[in-house]
Protein backbone atom coordinates (compact mmCIF):
# COMPACT_ATOMS: atom_id res chain seq x y z
CA UNK A 1 0.00 0.00 0.00
CA UNK A 2 1.00 3.77 -0.63
CA UNK A 3 0.54 6.82 0.96
CA UNK A 4 -2.22 6.71 3.15
CA UNK A 5 -4.72 9.64 4.63
CA UNK A 6 -7.87 8.65 7.31
CA UNK A 7 -9.99 11.19 8.80
CA UNK A 8 -10.58 8.18 11.21
CA UNK A 9 -8.19 5.89 12.97
CA UNK A 10 -6.16 3.30 11.34
CA UNK A 11 -6.23 0.27 13.16
CA UNK A 12 -4.77 -3.34 12.24
CA UNK A 13 -1.94 -5.43 11.77
CA UNK A 14 -0.55 -4.69 8.40
CA UNK A 15 1.96 -2.53 6.95
CA UNK A 16 1.82 0.65 4.89
CA UNK A 17 5.01 1.12 2.85
CA UNK A 18 4.86 4.79 2.65
CA UNK A 19 3.55 7.64 4.39
CA UNK A 20 0.18 7.51 7.21
CA UNK A 21 -1.97 10.61 8.12
CA UNK A 22 -4.43 10.21 10.49
CA UNK A 23 -6.83 13.68 11.11
CA UNK A 24 -8.99 15.05 13.93
CA UNK A 25 -8.04 14.74 17.93
CA UNK A 26 -8.47 11.72 19.50
CA UNK A 27 -7.64 9.30 16.64
CA UNK A 28 -4.87 6.86 16.64
CA UNK A 29 -2.84 4.76 14.53
CA UNK A 30 -2.71 1.08 16.32
CA UNK A 31 -0.60 -2.09 15.25
CA UNK A 32 0.70 -0.64 11.89
CA UNK A 33 4.29 -0.83 10.50
CA UNK A 34 4.75 2.14 8.41
CA UNK A 35 7.56 2.69 5.97
CA UNK A 36 7.96 6.15 5.99
CA UNK A 37 6.73 9.02 8.03
CA UNK A 38 3.39 8.99 10.41
CA UNK A 39 1.52 12.11 11.60
CA UNK A 40 -1.64 11.46 14.48
CA UNK A 41 -2.95 12.48 17.70
CA UNK A 42 -2.20 9.06 19.50
CA UNK A 43 0.15 6.34 18.72
CA UNK A 44 -0.21 2.94 19.37
CA UNK A 45 1.92 -0.55 19.70
CA UNK A 46 3.61 0.98 16.25
CA UNK A 47 6.53 0.78 14.08
CA UNK A 48 6.99 3.87 11.93
CA UNK A 49 10.68 3.91 9.87
CA UNK A 50 10.68 7.79 9.72
CA UNK A 51 9.51 10.54 11.67
CA UNK A 52 6.11 10.41 14.01
CA UNK A 53 5.05 13.61 14.43
CA UNK A 54 2.63 13.94 16.98
CA UNK A 55 -0.07 16.39 18.30
CA UNK A 56 0.33 18.40 21.42
CA UNK A 57 -1.62 16.02 24.11
CA UNK A 58 -1.98 13.14 21.94
CA UNK A 59 -0.24 9.73 23.11
CA UNK A 60 2.55 7.98 22.50
CA UNK A 61 2.72 4.27 23.58
CA UNK A 62 4.52 1.40 22.87
CA UNK A 63 5.39 3.16 19.19
CA UNK A 64 9.05 2.75 17.84
CA UNK A 65 10.38 5.46 15.15
CA UNK A 66 13.24 7.19 13.83
CA UNK A 67 12.60 9.89 15.41
CA UNK A 68 9.69 11.86 17.79
CA UNK A 69 8.44 15.16 17.04
CA UNK A 70 5.93 16.91 19.30
CA UNK A 71 4.31 18.57 16.22
CA UNK A 72 2.29 21.75 18.23
CA UNK A 73 -1.38 21.83 19.76
CA UNK A 74 -2.81 22.33 16.15
CA UNK A 75 -5.31 19.52 15.04
CA UNK A 76 -4.95 17.56 11.55
CA UNK A 77 -7.78 18.99 9.56
CA UNK A 78 -9.89 15.76 7.93
CA UNK A 79 -10.13 16.15 4.06
CA UNK A 80 -13.79 16.23 1.89
CA UNK A 81 -13.69 13.36 -0.26
CA UNK A 82 -12.33 14.03 -3.68
CA UNK A 83 -15.75 13.01 -5.75
CA UNK A 84 -18.67 15.18 -4.58
CA UNK A 85 -22.35 14.37 -4.79
CA UNK A 86 -23.23 17.05 -7.42
CA UNK A 87 -20.20 15.20 -9.34
CA UNK A 88 -21.93 11.61 -9.06
CA UNK A 89 -25.72 13.39 -9.63
CA UNK A 90 -24.54 14.27 -12.87
CA UNK A 91 -22.71 11.25 -14.02
CA UNK A 92 -26.43 9.30 -13.51
CA UNK A 93 -27.70 12.36 -15.92
CA UNK A 94 -25.46 11.56 -18.66
CA UNK A 95 -25.97 7.65 -17.96
CA UNK A 96 -30.25 8.20 -18.11
CA UNK A 97 -29.68 10.33 -20.98
CA UNK A 98 -28.32 7.15 -22.93
CA UNK A 99 -31.69 5.37 -22.25
CA UNK A 100 -33.11 3.09 -19.64
CA UNK A 101 -33.38 -0.44 -18.98
CA UNK A 102 -36.27 -1.65 -16.67
CA UNK A 103 -35.70 -4.37 -14.01
CA UNK A 104 -32.40 -6.41 -13.82
CA UNK A 105 -29.83 -7.26 -16.25
CA UNK A 106 -27.92 -10.25 -16.54
CA UNK A 107 -24.90 -10.14 -18.83
CA UNK A 108 -23.87 -13.63 -19.82
CA UNK A 109 -22.40 -12.61 -23.23
CA UNK A 110 -19.62 -10.28 -24.69
CA UNK A 111 -21.18 -6.91 -24.72
CA UNK A 112 -21.14 -3.52 -25.32
CA UNK A 113 -23.21 -1.10 -23.26
CA UNK A 114 -23.65 2.13 -22.34
CA UNK A 115 -24.31 4.98 -21.77
CA UNK A 116 -27.86 3.60 -19.63
CA UNK A 117 -29.56 3.48 -16.49
CA UNK A 118 -30.68 -0.19 -15.38
CA UNK A 119 -33.49 0.09 -12.81
CA UNK A 120 -32.01 -3.03 -11.48
CA UNK A 121 -29.60 -4.99 -10.26
CA UNK A 122 -26.38 -5.87 -12.58
CA UNK A 123 -25.21 -9.28 -12.67
CA UNK A 124 -21.97 -9.86 -15.24
CA UNK A 125 -22.30 -13.90 -16.03
CA UNK A 126 -18.60 -15.50 -17.80
CA UNK A 127 -18.67 -12.36 -19.95
CA UNK A 128 -17.19 -9.10 -20.94
CA UNK A 129 -18.51 -5.77 -20.71
CA UNK A 130 -17.04 -2.91 -22.70
CA UNK A 131 -18.42 0.03 -21.87
CA UNK A 132 -19.42 2.45 -24.93
CA UNK A 133 -20.44 5.39 -21.92
CA UNK A 134 -21.53 5.75 -17.81
CA UNK A 135 -23.89 3.45 -16.66
CA UNK A 136 -26.05 3.45 -13.79
CA UNK A 137 -27.60 0.34 -11.83
CA UNK A 138 -30.14 1.65 -9.15
CA UNK A 139 -29.95 -1.58 -7.39
CA UNK A 140 -26.57 -4.23 -6.71
CA UNK A 141 -23.90 -5.04 -9.14
CA UNK A 142 -21.75 -8.18 -8.66
CA UNK A 143 -19.40 -8.96 -11.18
CA UNK A 144 -19.29 -12.71 -11.25
CA UNK A 145 -15.56 -14.82 -11.39
CA UNK A 146 -13.33 -13.79 -14.50
CA UNK A 147 -14.78 -11.52 -15.79
CA UNK A 148 -13.32 -8.09 -18.10
CA UNK A 149 -15.02 -4.63 -17.68
CA UNK A 150 -12.98 -2.43 -20.06
CA UNK A 151 -13.80 1.25 -21.89
CA UNK A 152 -14.23 1.19 -24.90
CA UNK A 153 -10.81 2.86 -26.62
CA UNK A 154 -13.40 4.91 -29.61
CA UNK A 155 -15.51 6.20 -26.99
CA UNK A 156 -13.20 7.34 -24.70
CA UNK A 157 -9.92 8.13 -25.56
CA UNK A 158 -7.52 9.47 -23.52
CA UNK A 159 -10.64 9.78 -20.94
CA UNK A 160 -11.53 7.22 -18.12
CA UNK A 161 -15.38 6.52 -17.66
CA UNK A 162 -17.50 5.52 -14.67
CA UNK A 163 -20.05 2.86 -13.42
CA UNK A 164 -22.59 4.17 -10.71
CA UNK A 165 -24.17 1.57 -8.36
CA UNK A 166 -27.01 2.65 -5.37
CA UNK A 167 -26.37 -0.79 -3.72
CA UNK A 168 -23.64 -2.83 -2.81
CA UNK A 169 -21.07 -4.22 -5.33
CA UNK A 170 -19.47 -7.63 -5.42
CA UNK A 171 -16.12 -7.63 -7.38
CA UNK A 172 -15.12 -11.52 -7.27
CA UNK A 173 -12.35 -13.49 -8.18
CA UNK A 174 -9.95 -12.87 -11.06
CA UNK A 175 -12.04 -9.68 -12.29
CA UNK A 176 -10.51 -7.33 -14.45
CA UNK A 177 -11.47 -3.70 -14.22
CA UNK A 178 -9.55 -1.52 -16.72
CA UNK A 179 -9.78 1.84 -18.59
CA UNK A 180 -9.04 1.86 -22.04
CA UNK A 181 -5.35 1.41 -23.88
CA UNK A 182 -4.49 4.81 -22.58
CA UNK A 183 -2.12 4.80 -19.78
CA UNK A 184 -4.10 8.02 -18.94
CA UNK A 185 -7.95 6.07 -18.83
CA UNK A 186 -9.35 4.84 -15.92
CA UNK A 187 -12.30 3.05 -14.83
CA UNK A 188 -14.23 4.85 -11.88
CA UNK A 189 -16.51 2.37 -9.95
CA UNK A 190 -18.89 3.68 -7.64
CA UNK A 191 -20.85 2.45 -4.68
CA UNK A 192 -23.36 4.63 -2.72
CA UNK A 193 -23.92 1.79 -0.50
CA UNK A 194 -24.02 2.95 3.12
CA UNK A 195 -23.88 -0.35 4.37
CA UNK A 196 -20.91 -0.90 7.28
CA UNK A 197 -21.64 -4.54 8.20
CA UNK A 198 -18.55 -7.00 6.30
CA UNK A 199 -20.92 -9.68 5.85
CA UNK A 200 -22.99 -7.20 3.32
CA UNK A 201 -20.11 -4.55 2.62
CA UNK A 202 -21.01 -1.29 0.28
CA UNK A 203 -18.05 -3.10 -1.72
CA UNK A 204 -16.59 -6.57 -1.56
CA UNK A 205 -13.35 -7.33 -2.99
CA UNK A 206 -12.40 -10.52 -3.76
CA UNK A 207 -8.94 -12.32 -4.73
CA UNK A 208 -6.74 -11.30 -7.59
CA UNK A 209 -8.98 -8.79 -8.82
CA UNK A 210 -6.62 -6.16 -10.97
CA UNK A 211 -8.48 -2.70 -10.67
CA UNK A 212 -8.90 0.71 -11.72
CA UNK A 213 -10.21 3.32 -9.00
CA UNK A 214 -12.85 2.35 -5.97
CA UNK A 215 -15.25 4.85 -4.25
CA UNK A 216 -17.76 3.92 -1.39
CA UNK A 217 -18.15 7.33 0.28
CA UNK A 218 -20.96 6.29 2.54
CA UNK A 219 -20.32 2.80 3.60
CA UNK A 220 -17.64 0.08 3.78
CA UNK A 221 -15.34 -1.45 1.81
CA UNK A 222 -13.46 -5.03 2.44
CA UNK A 223 -10.68 -6.22 0.32
CA UNK A 224 -9.38 -9.67 0.38
CA UNK A 225 -6.04 -11.36 -0.94
CA UNK A 226 -4.35 -10.25 -3.85
CA UNK A 227 -5.79 -7.02 -4.79
CA UNK A 228 -4.41 -4.42 -7.29
CA UNK A 229 -5.90 -0.97 -7.23
CA UNK A 230 -4.82 2.14 -8.76
CA UNK A 231 -6.54 4.14 -5.54
CA UNK A 232 -9.36 3.02 -3.03
CA UNK A 233 -11.63 5.71 -1.20
CA UNK A 234 -14.47 4.76 0.94
CA UNK A 235 -15.98 5.60 4.68
CA UNK A 236 -13.99 2.75 5.82
CA UNK A 237 -11.59 0.27 4.73
CA UNK A 238 -11.07 -3.29 6.01
CA UNK A 239 -7.91 -4.97 4.79
CA UNK A 240 -8.12 -8.87 5.45
CA UNK A 241 -5.37 -11.25 6.39
CA UNK A 242 -3.11 -11.18 3.72
CA UNK A 243 -4.77 -8.50 1.84
CA UNK A 244 -2.36 -6.13 -0.22
CA UNK A 245 -3.61 -2.75 -2.08
CA UNK A 246 -0.98 -1.93 -4.26
CA UNK A 247 -1.33 1.47 -5.49
CA UNK A 248 -0.21 2.28 -9.41
CA UNK A 249 -0.38 5.89 -8.47
CA UNK A 250 -1.84 8.20 -5.85
CA UNK A 251 -4.64 10.85 -7.45
CA UNK A 252 -4.27 13.78 -5.62
CA UNK A 253 -6.74 16.29 -7.65
CA UNK A 254 -8.96 14.90 -10.37
CA UNK A 255 -11.20 17.10 -12.97
CA UNK A 256 -14.39 15.71 -14.44
CA UNK A 257 -15.22 16.71 -17.57
CA UNK A 258 -19.74 15.83 -18.32
CA UNK A 259 -20.66 14.77 -21.85
CA UNK A 260 -22.15 12.45 -23.94
CA UNK A 261 -20.74 9.47 -22.53
CA UNK A 262 -20.17 11.15 -18.54
CA UNK A 263 -16.21 10.57 -19.02
CA UNK A 264 -13.95 12.36 -17.23
CA UNK A 265 -9.80 13.11 -17.09
CA UNK A 266 -7.09 13.57 -14.92
CA UNK A 267 -5.54 17.26 -15.77
CA UNK A 268 -2.88 16.67 -12.44
CA UNK A 269 -1.95 14.13 -10.02
CA UNK A 270 0.86 13.12 -7.27
CA UNK A 271 1.24 11.43 -4.58
CA UNK A 272 -0.51 12.71 -1.74
CA UNK A 273 1.76 12.88 1.34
Amino acid sequence: MGNVFSNGSAVGEGSITDTVIVAQNGNQIEGLSIGQDAHVYNCKDSTITGTLTYVSGGTIDNCEAGQIVDGGSEEIQPRDFPITQSMIDQWKNDAESGGIISGDLTIDEDTTLGPVKIEGNLFIKNANLTMMGTIWATGTFDTGTNVEIRLDDNSYGDLSGVLVVDGNIKIRNNAILEGTSSPTSYLLIISNSSSLSELSSAIDLKNNVLGSILFAPNGLMVVHNNVELTEATAYQVLLKQNATITYEIGLGSLEFTSGPSGSWEVASWKEVE
